[in-house]
């Protein structure tokens, strides 16, 4: 078969994007559901919060360009040593109020938490733990968790509520999660799974024989200059171990991979990665030795990372609800952080698409990363 030339290769493409994106709104078709910016999403999530018991009067949200509260949204610049990003990809939580030292500033039930038993309501979860015959890593379940929460929120287009009703759920939550990683580096490579995912829907072998076509043009110098690096190494295992998890899904649920694509379980996966909290959530009066969990804490999992951060953030089991507390005093209008841990230049790279100042670069890391204060670009 003759090569194809650039002309033809660019109407394939596109013809193959189209029908991808056909069959995918075809499967997520939902009467009512309205696109909406992340923006609006982040007021609905805050909505969604303060109706169903949290509390955080001194908190607003940055984010496309605008301050956002439960109430709506205004247009503002964030603080301009605080950001460290502009435009879309700058998000963070700053102060409305003054704040004082051990104050509690952020209160979020523990109903509103995306943990263990909440995890293990959604019935897709409840199908792959009773089918499979190992252990399902928690994070893999919550990524799964995530896309089940999200689609049923998108078909239902409701803001939702705590109740019996698990078909609506964290769908709130989920809607004004990031939908783009471009930052991360297990994203920089995504011929596989863009690949994979337009083969499963277009059945055509094509696809599977000329993955390099489909390769993010924008990231091939980025993933280039991983090349031999630890963290390249890394980056393809963790890659080929989602890409086998999701294989594994497909066999014992159908229904999740016809509801979501390889690109959306790896994006789910990278959201667990980038904003899960380790929480040892304990009841009341009982001494709990066990380990801490992965949990996902709406509101709490916008803010930045500093090392020496104004709010840390625990499990109260007096009150059973995670909270944010000041470390000192903050200003109206001074930015809202949190400690992301001790950890290496690599792991913050890989986790979180940045590398703080004073640490060294990660090995392999690309010279235009964005080594900065902590924040995540999103």
């Amino acid at each position: 078969m003759q090569p194809f030339s650039a002309a033809r290769t660019l109407i394939v493409l596109t013809l193959l994007c189209v029908h991808a994106a056909l069959c995918r709104a075809e499967a997520f078709s939902c009467s009512g559901a309205v696109p909406v910016s992340r923006s609006e999403s982040v007021v609905t999530l805050l909505q969604w919060l303060r109706s169903n018991g949290a509390t955080f009067p001194k908190v607003e949200i940055f984010v496309d360009g605008k301050a956002c509260t439960a109430d709506g949204c205004k247009s503002r610049s964030a603080n301009g040593d605080d950001m460290v990003a502009t435009g879309d990809h700058a998000a963070g939580a700053f102060a409305r109020h003054p704040i004082v030292a051990n104050e509690t500033v952020v209160v979020i039930p523990k109903q509103l938490l995306m943990e263990h038993d909440a995890v293990h309501r959604d019935p897709i979860v409840q199908t792959i733990v009773a089918r499979s015959t190992s252990n399902v890593p928690t994070r893999t379940l919550l990524a799964v968790a995530i896309l089940e929460h999200r689609r049923r929120h998108h078909c239902h287009d409701s803001a939702g509520s705590i109740s019996n009703d698990t078909t609506i759920g964290f769908g709130p939550f989920t809607a004004a999660l990031p939908q783009t990683f471009w930052q991360l580096p297990q994203l920089f490579d995504t011929a596989q799974v863009i690949a994979s995912s337009l083969y499963r829907l277009v059945n055509c072998s094509f696809l599977s024989t000329h993955p390099d076509l489909f390769r993010c043009c924008c990231c091939d110098d980025q993933f280039a200059q991983l090349d031999g690096s630890t963290l390249s190494r890394h980056v393809k295992q963790s890659n080929s171990t989602e890409v086998k998890a999701y294989s594994r899904f497909c066999k014992l649920a159908p229904t999740f991979c016809h509801h979501h694509s390889l690109y959306d379980f790896i994006w789910a996966k990278c959201n667990v990665h980038s904003r899960a909290f380790g929480l040892r959530i304990r009841e009341p009066g009982i001494a709990d030795h066990s380990s801490a969990q992965s949990v996902m804490i709406p509101l709490v999992d916008m803010l930045n990372h500093r090392r020496n951060p104004n709010l840390r953030w625990r499990f109260d089991p007096e009150i059973q609800a995670a909270v944010l507390d000041a470390v000192r005093d903050v200003a109206v209008g001074q930015e809202l952080t949190s400690p992301y841990g001790h950890r290496t230049s690599q792991h913050y790279f890989q986790s979180y698409g940045f590398v703080p100042t004073g640490q060294p670069v990660a090995e392999g890391a690309p010279g235009n990363l964005c080594q900065c204060r902590g924040q995540r670009m999103q």
